[in-house]
């Protein structure tokens, strides 16, 4: 089975161990494995947050007094540091949300962990009673 994650303008938003039916329509990065998968979908945030650091400080060379970049007017300039303020708070929170989602996922498979280990001890202390209950059903 693949692995895949969606992706807009080269910004990863998620990453799924499958592909969900809301998303077969979009456009999908499809990886060898989860891990992978997630491997990269994590090391892109990380180079996206670096990208925004870099635009942060620019827009703040910028707010300074050090003009509008060469090419552009003034209007031109504040447009665009609107358009980086803008795409800088959408990753912010793409990433705010990735992050947590995959704390509460990693929260429910902890518990899942913990509720599976209890049932295989719950059927090791009673072996022989999960036997003849098998045995009993089998005739």
């Amino acid at each position: 089975m693949t692995r895949r994650w969606r992706t807009t303008r080269c910004s990863y938003e998620d990453v799924w161990p499958f592909v969900p039916a809301h998303l077969k329509d979009h456009p999908l990065k499809e990886m060898p494995s989860f891990d992978a998968a997630v491997d990269e979908f994590f090391s892109r945030i990380e180079g996206q947050k670096q990208e925004l650091k870099v635009a942060a400080q620019v827009r703040l060379e910028q707010s300074q007094g050090f003009g509008a970049p060469c090419g552009y007017s003034r209007a031109e300039a504040d447009s665009k540091r609107l358009d980086v303020d803008a795409q800088i708070a959408q990753a912010n929170k793409k990433v705010e949300a990735a992050r947590r989602n995959h704390e509460e996922h990693v929260e429910v498979l902890a518990q899942a962990q913990l509720t599976n280990a209890e049932k295989g001890q719950l059927i090791e202390y009673n072996l022989n009673l999960v036997c003849a209950g098998r045995n009993v059903q089998l005739g």
